[in-house]
């Protein structure tokens, strides 16, 4: 059974539910609000592959010039006491 993602526009949480195409959700999995239920666009969860090797790449160099940083702070103040 394909997987579908909706909104619930009362609590704003988005779920998961397997059901058959010719199926629909109307009633919210976590509040229980009926007729507040939007099937989500495949195409917005998706994140291209090169995508996510760029923002995790992002990261890691972010995080490594924070540790150098961090390094050069503590040793400068080795260097004063």
């Amino acid at each position: 059974m394909p997987r579908y993602d909706y909104k619930c526009s009362e609590c704003l949480s988005i779920f998961t539910a397997r059901h058959s195409i010719k199926e629909s959700i109307d009633e919210c999995k976590e509040c229980g609000s009926k007729g507040m239920v939007e099937k989500i666009p495949a195409s917005f969860l998706t994140i291209k592959k090169e995508e996510a090797g760029k923002i995790v790449k992002n990261h890691i160099e972010e995080t490594k010039r924070d540790l150098r940083q961090e390094k050069l702070d503590l040793q400068n103040q080795e260097h004063k006491s």
